[in-house]
């Protein structure tokens, strides 16, 4: 930092986009880098720098290493060795590369050519495995860190808890999902994915902090303002930034990516709001003096504000849109705190010269302000000390060669072929119908299928060279005809499959009365089944509301079966539009392999493993109440010692002793575990006395973990208990006054269906006591199967070696025999032990029976070493081998 000059100092801290892939001289781009020492540049598709798209990865890794070599060369003009010059030191400040991990609601991988194709977050959502997410994180990481990405913005962390279905505002499969502690969980093992599968050598920078999950608007249009609090934000859409900002690396975010967004109550009052929180100091400061996130910005977490070019940003400042006050912009971003800015078609016209002349003059001037106001020069120098900070994290030796990428690392894209194969087959959902005896049989051989595919379309200045066949209409019925057509199963005959579009299901709805309309209108009669692929709304598709319509006003027309699937969000059609599916499927993301898994779902071959990851309005599928704890669910019990490790023996156990009890795993409405945070009550019983008090743990990872101290004699139950969930195992401990505890674990009775109550007669019989509670004991058939297994085993290994050393049948069967006993009486002593000494081990032995068969292989080893080693023994051995049969 010595060593540079305030423009340089400024230049770091500015993310720029630029037009096409022209690096020479002349080159705006180039002269950027070369005269300002700008910290970074964020490459899209849509500007053009990618070339001609899907994008080569072999043109685009060395349009990457070109990057790293300008910012090299202008590094060495900059920094200049000083007198005290050491060789530990560099003179190369390497250039953020950055890249967003989805651009026009389609993932990065779409976009270029041998690429992974990342899944919407969603659809990791519906798996509700934090593990599919760190794997899919990982191969990102590593696929783009080989093409020279250095710098990555996601993935989003938003809280969609508010589904605006058909709307521009809303977030739609972008998102993990609607509940804060899932979208942490998933969130940190992206984030851990993207870091390992780079080594460390990519920075994530996840958005929209501080959250977007209540917006009504797009942010690019106009600042959206929401009604939260700065306590309701920190309970609910700020958790995700808490989990990834608290835990240690590599799950830890490099920074975050602060959105354009209002918030009216921030501080108390409803009646004021905040600017955006981008350009809002106080506001932002606040929101970063919060204990969870302190450390994290103290130990370099670094704010990138949004882009400063959207529209939104000029409405806010001038309305009109008359101005375009670029120096303001960026000035405000930086004194709100953010350490670095992105400017991205910077200008009010969106004209690219426009966007060069604002940046320099922007950065002249700041530069200027720098040299003359300390307290701006304090905050640049805060921010740029974080950015240098995080450039060292990623290339702790900077040198031009650790920036370079090689050909050979690109054979490593589109290597994990199967990664969306389990991604799929686990977040596919059924909507409908909820039970699975109402699931139509799966077409029949020969069966008439039409189906409408809503296309996704390009938008027109890009230039695509070989658009991916997702996009097209035929994409399904070509995977369907693959798998069950004449080169498959032979259940479908390739003319018995027709496909159409979303713009041909408008036909329908506006019913015109012409040859092409007529001839769909027969085709979907003639049909048996009526298939609808859906994208989702896109704010640029004429056709986004089609099929909404023809559900309310032409379904009528259908005669056969009609199936639903959704390769969007789930949440776009409402009660009655669903109750006239007959079967409607969700796979959150339009990739290849979910549709192989979406038609093997047509045909029974796959089951649907996922849940939906956001409330349905349509299906009243309220996703707060979800994952609370299953109210039908008995909640284990277990003693724990202090680390929560299972207590096998309770012998060191006395009076005025602590325990500590784990309750769980608890699972939700899904099977999934519960959020952290759910209270789970601990009641605590002594029986004798009828003293009973209740203790409130919250919970974590699914468990409660509970300490108690025995501080009186008698018998003390402990049961648990959460939200709905009443029934849990009973620990019954023992408490003499100066012996062990003896601990008993009791399972609870099953409540009784309700019956029919005949009419008394008149000698009722006498009310018969309930049966005794009944401790978890392990299974009698398979401890004998086990003991008497393991006993002959070993009588037959013993009398074996003993005709090898060729004893006689009499000696050599007397020592197997014996051996049996030698096992058999162990085993009965460890029975008798663990049922009246030690029920506790018992308990833990509940379906683990084999270990029994430990026990009598250790008494039979005793018994042959007893044997070999007893002075009688050795004589009948000596007169065992002189009566021996002659060898051979």
């Amino acid at each position: 930092m010595a060593r540079m000059s305030a423009r340089m100092r400024i230049g770091q801290l500015v993310l720029v986009t630029f037009p096409g892939t022209d690096l020479s001289e002349a080159a705006e781009i180039t002269a950027l880098i070369r005269d300002y020492a700008i910290g970074g540049v964020l490459l899209s598709p849509h500007n053009g720098n990618f070339g001609l798209l899907p994008a080569q990865p072999e043109a685009l890794q060395s349009f990457n290493n070109q990057l790293q070599t300008l910012s090299w060369e202008a590094s060495a003009r900059w920094l200049k060795p000083s007198d005290d010059f050491s060789p530990l030191q560099s003179n190369f400040i390497p250039l953020f590369v950055a890249v967003k991990g989805k651009i026009a609601d389609e993932p990065i991988s779409a976009y270029i050519a041998r690429m992974t194709p990342v899944p919407a977050p969603m659809a990791l959502g519906a798996t509700w495995s934090p593990d599919l997410a760190y794997e899919t994180g990982r191969v990102l990481g590593q696929e783009l860190t080989a093409l020279g990405f250095n710098f990555f913005l996601g993935p989003n962390l938003d809280v969609l808890y508010n589904p605006q279905p058909n709307s521009r505002a809303d977030l739609g499969t972008d998102v993990f999902g609607g509940d804060p502690f899932w979208v942490g969980e998933l969130g940190q093992a992206y984030i851990r994915g993207l870091h390992t599968g780079s080594n460390s050598s990519l920075a994530v920078v996840p958005g929209h902090f501080p959250g977007l999950g209540d917006t009504d608007r797009a942010i690019q249009d106009e600042v959206p303002t929401i009604q939260r609090s700065l306590e309701q934000l920190r309970q609910i859409d700020l958790v995700p930034f808490f989990n990834v900002a608290q835990s240690g690396l590599p799950t830890r975010a490099d920074g975050f990516l602060v959105t354009h967004i209002r918030y009216r109550g921030f501080q108390g009052s409803i009646r004021l709001s905040t600017r955006p929180v981008s350009l809002d100091a106080q506001a932002l400061q606040q929101v970063m003096a919060l204990e969870e996130l302190a450390s994290w910005r103290s130990s370099g977490g670094i704010l990138v504000a949004d882009n400063l070019g959207y529209r939104s940003i000029r409405r806010f400042y001038d309305p009109t849109e008359s101005s375009f006050n670029a120096r303001q912009f960026v000035q405000d971003a930086l004194a709100a705190g953010n350490d670095i800015v992105i400017l991205d078609r910077f200008s009010r016209s969106g004209d690219w010269n426009e966007h060069f002349v604002n940046i320099r003059d922007v950065l002249d001037y700041l530069a200027q302000r720098y040299e003359s106001d300390p307290v701006f020069r304090e905050q640049v120098d805060a921010s740029l000390y974080r950015v240098l900070s995080l450039k060292l994290r990623l290339y702790p030796r900077p040198a031009l060669a650790n920036t370079q990428h090689t050909p050979e690392e690109l054979n490593l894209l589109g290597q994990t072929k199967t990664l969306n194969v389990r991604i799929a087959q686990s977040a596919l959902t059924r909507l409908a119908p909820l039970t699975d005896d109402q699931v139509p049989s799966p077409p029949a051989t020969g069966a008439r299928i039409v189906i409408f595919a809503q296309e996704r379309f390009i938008p027109p200045e890009e230039t695509w060279s070989d658009p991916p066949a997702i996009y097209g209409a035929t994409w399904f019925a070509d995977t369907l005809l693959q798998l069950y057509g004449p080169d498959g199963t032979g259940q479908l005959r390739l003319n018995s499959v027709t496909t159409y579009t979303f713009a041909d299901l408008q036909r329908l709805v506006d019913l015109n009365n012409d040859e092409e309309t007529l001839r769909i209108l027969r085709a979907i009669q003639q049909a048996d089944w009526v298939l609808f692929l859906a994208r989702g709304y896109t704010p640029d598709d004429p056709y986004d509301m089609t099929l909404q319509h023809f559900l309310d006003e032409r379904v009528d027309l259908l005669r056969g079966r009609i199936i639903l699937f959704a390769f969007g969000p789930p949440y776009e059609l409402d009660a009655t539009q669903i109750s006239k599916l007959d079967l409607f499927y969700v796979l959150y993301y339009a990739g290849p392999y979910f549709a192989e898994v979406a038609a093997r779902a047509l045909f029974g071959d796959s089951a649907p493993l996922g849940a939906s990851p956001v409330s349905i309005p349509g299906l009243n599928y309220d996703l707060p109440s979800v994952v609370l704890p299953k109210p039908d669910q008995v909640i284990p019990l277990k003693l724990v010692d202090r680390a929560g490790n299972i207590l096998t023996t309770t012998e060191s156990v006395r009076k005025g002793d602590k325990i500590y009890l784990q309750a769980g795993p608890i699972l939700d409405s899904n099977g999934h575990i519960i959020p952290d945070g759910t209270p789970v009550q601990f009641t605590i019983s002594y029986v004798q006395e009828g003293v009973a008090r209740t203790l409130s743990v919250e919970s974590s990872k699914g468990m409660a973990i509970a300490a108690i101290t025995l501080d009186r004699e008698g018998q003390l139950d402990i049961t648990a208990q959460s939200e709905q969930a009443l029934r849990s195992f009973t620990v019954r401990l023992t408490i003499p006054a100066d012996q062990p505890v003896v601990p008993q674990i009791i399972m609870p009775t099953v409540p009784p269906e309700p019956a029919f109550t005949p009419t008394p007669s008149a000698n009722p019989e006498e009310p018969r006591a309930p049966d005794p509670l009944r401790p978890l004991w392990p299974r009698r058939s398979s401890l004998v199967m086990w003991g008497i297994g393991t006993s002959c085993l070993l009588a037959l290994w013993v009398w074996n070696l003993a005709r090898l050393r060729h004893i006689r049948p009499a000696p050599a069967t007397r020592q197997a025999l014996l051996v049996a006993m030698g096992g058999l009486f162990t085993y009965v002593v460890a029975v008798a032990l663990g049922r009246w000494r030690w029920p506790l081990l018992m308990y833990r032995l509940a379906g683990h029976e084999g270990w029994i068969a430990l026990a009598v292989l250790a008494g039979g080893g005793l018994t042959i070493l007893a044997l070999w080693t007893s002075g009688r023994y050795q004589e009948r051995q000596h007169q065992a081998y002189s009566q021996a049969d002659p060898e051979p």
